[in-house]
Parts: structure tokens; C-alpha cells; sequence
């Protein structure tokens, strides 16, 4: 007898901790939840880009370089790019021309935005960058060729012969005063690649850093964000029904399918159980499993409805809940 108790026990045990489990495996994470990768991608909350790179001890053709409108740097991006004009061992020692291109498309950032982005009319697209040169030699050059590129087609490059910040003897401000935007808005999916280039100093003693992050960027001048206004006779119901004054066509918002939990999973695993348990049962006449299997039947049907609940609240709570915000 006391060993069918523990027998017991443990069955129940069993019972919470998989319930438990079960029902919060279902549950999903609400669509609108902002990932890191999502944050990737140009808004109005993020009109900006940033450029990022991994310098490695190869040809400089063929360091990573990327960008995106997430200035959370990945571990792998360095702050800045380094060279010598002779550093022993290195493939590239010597000055030369050097050619970097950002592109706006690798691991998940090649999904991005997914709907057009409005512009502001008659502003222009605005970047600016750090590159020191450090010439020993008194022979270097300073000039600097910036180009914007969308979907593979260059919209603007321009050309600088030197920095020109009053405050920063290193930083090059630059717009892109003619690239142009059909409706002036930036189409979905819209991908945006940024190369530089310039020459790299072959004295001895000379060197560059190209700085990057939020050191290299361009700022696009996106539409501020439009607040549409509820008025209140669109609370009082209609025909007897009441309807959402946020399911108007014009009113800003929109409608965005989400998963729920789900309590059909669980119970059906714990019925297929407790067939198992009853036929264990049946053949094993010394230990009796029918008890524990129907108690295990009526918390199948009852633990699940209790649990689902109190995540669904958990998980909506940490979503925003304001009447002014359209996600």
C-alpha cells in the first residue's frame, strides 16, 4: 500500500510539472514583440543606419562588412578599421586604393521593411563619417568617395577632397542632395548598400582608421508618424453591437492576426496517457494503475484550463496597452 501512495505522489507530480510545460510551449509570442533582428530594419522609429565590418587578417576584399538601422552592434563587429602602411606578415602592406561596401543584406536583415516608408519633401538623405589619416610621410591624400546604392542601383555619389567638420578634424559630413525617391517614399523592401573608398597612405609611419558604428551613418528623412484621432461618438454602439473604434479603415490602425494558447494539446496527451496507464494496468494485476489513471484523466481536463489563463495574462501584460499606439 505504501508504495501505491508514492506511486501516486509521483503520478500527480508528474501531472503538474508536464501540464506546466505543456501549455507554456504553446504559447506563442505575439507578432508585434521586436526581436533584434527585426530591429534591423529602417522606420520611423529608426531612420538611421549604421555600418558595421570585421577586419581579418586577409586581402582587405574580403572583410565582412554590413549595416543596418540597429545600432547593437553583433559581438563580431569591430569599432573601427585598421592598417598600417608596413606591418610585417600582413598581405596588405603598401598604400593603394581601398573600397568598402556596406551591404544592407545578410543573416536575417535581408527581410526589410515590408510596407513603403514616407518621406519628408525637400530633405535629403544626410550621413556622415570618421576616417583619420595618419600621414608621417607628407604625402597622403585625404579625399573621400561616398555612394549610396538602392536595390543595386547607385542613387548618388559624392566626392570629398577632405574632412570638413569645425569640431572634428577627422569627420566628413556629406548629403545626398540628388538622390531621388519616386512619391518620395522608400519602396518596400527597399535595401540599401553604402560603399566608400578612398586611398590608403604607403609612407613609412603612415595609417588609417576607419571608424565605425555610429561613427559611419546615414539618416534618412522619414515622415514623422501621424496621430490619428478617436472621436467619441465612434464608442456608442451601433445597431445594438459595439464596435472597436480601431477597426475603422481610417483610423490608423490596423488588424494583426495573433496566436493564443492552446489547452487541446495537453489534454489530449494526458487521455493518450491514461489509456497507457489503464492497459499497463491490465497486465501488471499486482500494482493497480486504474485509480491514479482516472484521477489523472480530471486533472488532465481542469489543470490546463487553469494554467492557459494566467499565461495569456502574463504575456499580454508585457505588451503596450495605450489607446495611442497602433501595435
Amino acid at each position: 500500500m505504501a508504495n501505491k501512495h508514492i506511486l501516486f505522489a509521483l503520478v500527480i507530480i508528474f501531472v503538474f510539472i508536464n501540464q506546466s510545460l505543456t501549455v507554456n510551449a504553446e504559447n506563442s509570442t505575439f507578432q508585434d514583440d521586436s526581436g533584434f533582428y527585426e530591429n534591423r530594419v529602417i522606420s520611423f522609429e529608426r531612420p538611421t543606419i549604421f555600418m558595421f565590418g570585421e577586419q581579418k587578417n586577409t586581402p582587405t576584399n574580403e572583410w565582412d562588412t554590413w549595416n543596418h538601422a540597429n545600432n547593437n552592434a553583433e559581438q563580431n563587429s569591430d569599432d573601427y578599421f585598421y592598417e598600417n602602411a608596413y606591418e610585417p606578415g600582413s598581405q596588405n602592406n603598401g598604400g593603394g586604393s581601398r573600397e568598402f561596401t556596406f551591404s544592407g543584406c545578410i543573416d536575417s536583415s535581408c527581410s526589410p521593411n515590408n510596407e513603403t516608408i514616407p518621406l519628408i519633401e525637400g530633405e535629403f538623405v544626410t550621413g556622415s563619417l570618421i576616417l583619420n589619416i595618419g600621414c608621417n610621410s607628407g604625402n597622403c591624400r585625404t579625399d573621400v568617395s561616398i555612394t549610396l546604392t538602392m536595390d543595386g542601383r547607385d542613387l548618388q555619389s559624392i566626392y570629398m577632397e577632405s574632412a570638413n567638420d569645425e569640431s572634428n578634424d577627422d569627420k566628413y559630413n556629406f548629403i545626398f542632395d540628388q538622390a531621388k525617391f519616386t512619391e518620395n517614399v522608400i519602396p518596400a523592401n527597399a535595401q540599401f548598400d553604402v560603399r566608400i573608398s578612398f586611398q590608403k597612405p604607403g609612407g613609412l609611419g603612415d595609417f588609417y582608421y576607419l571608424y565605425l558604428k555610429e561613427e559611419f551613418t546615414i539618416s534618412f528623412p522619414i515622415l514623422p508618424e501621424v496621430v490619428y484621432p478617436i472621436p467619441e461618438s465612434d464608442f456608442n454602439p451601433i445597431d445594438g453591437n459595439w464596435n472597436s473604434p480601431y477597426s475603422a479603415s481610417d483610423s490608423g490602425f490596423i488588424v494583426q492576426s495573433v496566436e493564443s494558447n492552446s489547452i487541446i494539446f495537453p489534454i489530449i496527451f494526458f487521455v493518450i496517457l491514461t489509456t497507457l496507464l489503464i492497459i499497463i494496468s491490465i497486465f501488471t494485476p499486482d500494482i493497480s494503475f486504474k485509480i491514479p489513471a482516472v484521477l489523472l484523466l480530471i486533472f488532465t481536463l481542469i489543470i490546463p484550463i487553469l494554467i492557459a489563463p494566467i499565461i495569456s495574462y502574463i504575456q499580454v501584460s508585457q505588451s503596450q496597452n495605450t489607446d495611442s499606439d497602433p501595435s
